[in-house]
């Protein structure tokens, strides 16, 4: 995934809501706003570029710059794609009971031609995360070895209800048949792959239908932070595992999240909770699965 980053311009077109704090510096849907002002969307033409002038009303976020002699330095704001993507690897879920990371690959562990062995084979699960544009029914493939008849399904939870996926059989890594729709809201949704059968293996899951509205997220965001080295984007490094670089990562321990140089030092404990977003942190870090985005 390449990220592109420059420094502010004097014309950004911005796609985002944001509220102004400083009267008559920003035009907003063509007119200079007032301190409070809300923009949905809007132009930031020719902006001062003092820290904090204008407050991002998701997580929260900043445009972060330094003027000097009319330019705009340092990092903001960062006109950057999302890291969205249709395909993802199934080691960078949530993964619940049962699933082993073998390689590249997650798997059910069970010999073939045998009927399940997990009694309790509901609680394997496999979580993603969708960021969806609009209401919309997405459709998935998974990239799997599911060699036969006791082995050849998985569970799509939507909504309080599990769908059936019969994925077909393959004694090699293919793309299986199409699940069941996943109903997606606007905004976040969590995706949950369950199991049915144990001795599958699958690599990745892709998005063949729907891929328009909803994209797998793949990156956390990190603002608040008393150190702005811990505030930034985190991209998934495996199961419940993020990495900014080799020293500023978010990870779980004994059920509480934490952002930390893992085996080194720990900056800030966060609390007990299924996704790190759901967690409070110490040091006014907040975790978030969005980000301010402009296009310049």
């Amino acid at each position: 995934m390449t990220k592109l980053t420059r420094p502010c311009s004097t014309f950004c077109m911005c796609t985002i809501a944001f509220v102004v704090t400083r009267a008559g510096s920003v035009s907003c849907n063509g007119d200079l706003a007032d301190a409070g002002q809300l923009c949905s969307t809007g132009s930031l033409k020719n902006p001062t570029c003092e820290q904090n002038y204008i407050q991002i009303d998701a997580s929260p976020h900043y445009l972060q710059c330094g003027m000097v002699s009319g330019r705009c330095l340092t990092k903001g704001p960062f006109c950057a794609p999302s890291v969205l993507t249709i395909e993802v690897d199934a080691t960078s879920g949530t993964a619940g009971k049962y699933w082993v990371k073998e390689g590249n690959y997650m798997e059910l562990p069970g010999p073939p031609l045998t009927g399940n062995a997990m009694s309790d084979i509901t609680e394997a699960t496999l979580t993603f995360t969708l960021e969806c544009t609009a209401a919309t029914d997405v459709r998935f493939q998974a990239y799997s070895i599911t060699e036969d008849s006791n082995s050849d399904s998985l569970w799509l939870n939507t909504g309080s209800q599990r769908e059936t996926w019969q994925m077909g059989q393959t004694s090699s890594f293919d793309w299986s048949t199409t699940s069941p729709a996943f109903i997606a809201s606007p905004g976040t949704n969590l995706v949950v792959f369950t199991g049915r059968e144990d001795n599958v293996k699958v690599q990745k899951f892709k998005i063949v239908e729907g891929e328009d509205e909803c994209k797998f997220q793949v990156a956390m965001y990190v603002t608040g932070c008393e150190d702005n080295a811990w505030n930034g984007e985190y991209v998934t490094s495996g199961s419940d595992h993020w990495k900014k670089d080799e020293t500023h990562e978010i990870y779980a321990l004994g059920g509480a999240w934490r952002l930390a140089d893992r085996g080194v030092a720990v900056y800030a404990t966060g609390t007990s909770a299924a996704q790190p977003t759901d967690a409070t942190y110490e040091k006014g870090c907040i975790v978030s699965s969005s980000r301010a985005v402009a296009a310049c």
